[in-house]
């Protein structure tokens, strides 16, 4: 995820400065009509599946209704991905501490566009660690099929640095597999990964939802 920053950093803050530039120039002299196109501009930016007039009209609001205050808005954008790319590269047990700390920050800043475009990173790294644990399960899972319970205790959770726990799997009754299970839990649920060794109902096999049966299309 770290390494992701500094392309986020080019594509997007890159651009609104761009962008910011173009408009300005576009209308020399004329700050009523750079102000119109920068707000429809941020309004398209800010929202989703249609522009976001209310997100717009708070930046332009902050900028104190200059095209000026608005680019200063956006500078302030730069640091914050710096530090960022700082603490996404922190291992676990030292990022937790110092992204939460961040986080407070971004979500009390009174720059709208800190507010509204930092907050996705609020999650990405605990989803990082998800994956590292999830192929140290699958390399426990082999060692376990090879070697067994001997096999399993070669491989330790990457994260938490304990071993995984190992239980049997059933659904409705009916042995299915094995799961491991982590202790990891910053996601809000447990990091499970199940192992079918039997065929039958399909069923969920990690995530918040695993162990469920998979739902039944509706018609």
């Amino acid at each position: 995820m770290q390494q992701t920053i500094a392309a986020e950093k080019t594509s997007f803050y890159g651009w609104f400065v761009r962008k910011i530039d173009e408009i300005t120039r576009a209308h020399p002299g004329d700050e009523p009509k750079t102000m119109e196109e920068i707000k429809a501009m941020v309004a398209r930016v800010g929202g989703e599946a249609t522009p976001d007039v209310e997100f717009s009209e708070r930046v332009i609001k902050a900028a104190k209704g200059t095209s000026a205050g608005v680019v200063k808005l956006v500078q302030e954008l730069a640091p914050m991905y710096d530090r960022m790319a700082l603490i996404l590269a922190l291992p676990p047990g030292q990022y937790e501490k110092k992204m939460e700390s961040f986080m407070k920050e971004v979500y009390e800043n009174p720059n709208p566009l800190i507010s509204h475009f930092h907050t996705v990173f609020a999650t990405c790294r605990p989803k990082e660690f998800g994956v590292i644990i999830k192929l140290a399960m699958i390399r426990a899972a082999v060692e376990y099929k090879l070697h067994g319970h001997e096999g399993l205790k070669t491989v330790v959770d990457p994260i938490t640095k304990g071993p995984f726990e190992f239980s049997r799997f059933s659904l409705d009754g009916v042995d299915r597999g094995f799961q491991l299970k982590s202790a990891y839990k910053a996601r809000g649920f447990e990091e499970v990964l199940i192992f079918v060794e039997k065929n039958g109902a399909p069923f969920m096999l990690d995530g918040k939802n695993a162990g469920k049966a998979v739902p039944k299309p509706t018609k």
